[in-house]
């Protein structure tokens, strides 16, 4: 079912329709950046370069929530989610929170 469950951004699939509107549905990941990766941020912030470490773990976190906001959709007996957005947030200590939310929907092929 994670394989055919239809995603995203938008608020309809072209060729589709919605034929039931489940619920909201959310996921957060809380993610510690770590030493190493503070790290590397701080040297690459000083260079005015883009930090790969950082980049790679906040598209990690923004995978993980993905995936536990189409399980918990599927889980709702959905077979799509709709209007998926993602929010990023710091918390103290270098902390980030990664926040998903979407609506979980069945949608059918329109004749």
């Amino acid at each position: 079912l994670m394989k055919t469950h239809m995603v995203t951004t938008g608020y309809n699939f072209e060729g589709y329709k919605i034929t039931k509107y489940i619920n909201i549905i959310q996921s957060e990941i809380v993610l510690g950046t770590g030493f190493i990766s503070e790290i590397s941020a701080t040297v690459t912030d000083t260079l005015g370069i883009s930090s790969t470490t950082m980049s790679n773990k906040l598209s990690t976190a923004k995978h993980e929530a993905q995936y536990d906001l189409v399980r918990k959709s599927i889980k709702s007996g959905a077979n799509a989610t709709i209007g998926i957005d993602f929010d990023i947030t710091t918390l103290r200590n270098n902390i980030l929170v990664v926040s998903a939310t979407g609506t979980a929907v069945v949608v059918e092929p329109e004749l």
